[in-house]
């Protein structure tokens, strides 16, 4: 009996299935690494979300208290100018500048913050 060539089919039958095994690993590993990879990704997109959503609401902040500053010190203004005007005769203005001022100031109380709260909250839509 020949025992070299049964020793041979046996370290060619053993070497075919280290090749296979080490195929599926090498497989196996790939996925592994792509999953990482993809899982990775979206960790990062949702960080960044995120840090869009820590900035908008900073933005909508600084924006939303600048106009309510802007429309406090145009109300100061209008009151200031109306009390000029009740206090002293030598300041008169006529009746069309006070009735505008006072049209625009209650314009201002009533709509720019309906325009602002409308821009920094706008309503959203369901798909």
């Amino acid at each position: 009996m020949d025992t070299t060539k049964g020793v041979d089919d046996f370290i060619r039958h053993v070497k075919a299935e280290n090749a296979t095994e080490t195929v599926d690993a090498a497989a196996a590993q790939d996925a592994y690494l792509a999953a990482l990879s993809s899982s990775i990704q979206r960790e990062q997109r949702f960080q960044q979300e995120l840090e869009d959503k820590d900035a908008d609401i900073s933005l909508k902040k600084t924006y939303g208290w600048t106009i309510i500053a802007v429309l406090g010190l145009w109300e100061i203004f209008v009151i200031v100018i109306i009390a000029i005007h009740l206090g002293s005769e030598a300041a008169k203005l006529s009746d069309t500048v006070l009735v505008t001022l006072l049209t625009s100031a209650t314009a201002n109380i009533l709509a720019l913050p309906t325009i602002v709260l409308n821009y920094l909250f706008p309503k959203r839509h369901k798909d």
